[in-house]
């Protein structure tokens, strides 16, 4: 698996148009295709729905029935500095929210329900898990928290720790509940796509910490 991994998020992911490792037209031919192909009625067409006021084009992503009912949604919206760039990014919008709830319909199957002291070095670290929360609650409540957590049964997923190159499991849902789709991304490549997907989760980050300590984001 880690192999697998590796391959995929650290080959080389060459530059053809701006980050990316094809132009907007072949993005768009590529991925249309594909969901025309899938055998489900995931998607509809793409909609035009600026006026034209700032110069940007702005575009959905219409799903067919199969879509609405994975996503619970009934469209996804992109935008780009031309036509072209602005229909690839309403369509890989369209994919990745596809992709993330088709995965979560998926998870009892794919997932181990297990706990994190069964796990025990195999899941994500204890300490690394904890931050994904503010620590808000009172002294005992947390006190209890700490002990219930680690023998609760939950559905636990692989993932490539970046830094380590290593496999870890993590929650799935207790993560789901946090971000949702904060930080799920497509691409035309892994590569691609885990550059945006990490962008995202940094992006949001800068903005978090500047609603707690009510601060403009341009005086941090």
């Amino acid at each position: 698996m880690r192999e697998n991994y590796l391959k995929k998020f650290f080959s080389s992911s060459k530059k053809v148009s701006a980050d990316k490792a094809l132009p907007p037209e072949e993005t768009i031919r590529i991925v249309e295709e594909r969901l025309t192909n899938h055998g489900l009625r995931i998607y509809k067409g793409l909609k035009r729905i600026d006026k034209g006021r700032l110069g940007i084009p702005v575009y959905l992503s219409l799903y067919d029935v199969e879509g609405t009912k994975i996503t619970g949604n009934f469209k996804q919206m992109g935008k780009g500095q031309t036509e072209l760039l602005s229909k690839a990014s309403a369509l890989v919008e369209l994919v990745e929210r596809f992709s993330l709830f088709s995965f979560y319909h998926k998870v009892p199957q794919k997932a181990i329900l297990t706990t994190f002291e069964e796990l025990g070095d195999r899941a994500i670290p204890w300490e690394v898990f904890l931050q994904s929360v503010e620590d808000e609650e009172e002294p005992k409540v947390k006190e209890v928290a700490l002990k219930i957590i680690p023998r609760i049964p939950q559905y636990f997923v692989p993932a490539l720790e970046a830094r380590t190159k290593e496999i870890k499991y993590l929650p799935f849902h207790w993560f789901l509940v946090l971000y949702e789709y904060n930080g799920s991304a497509g691409g035309n490549t892994y590569p691609e796509a885990a550059v945006q997907a990490i962008c995202e989760l940094i992006e949001r980050h800068t903005q978090t910490p500047s609603l707690f300590a009510m601060v403009s984001l341009c005086q941090r």
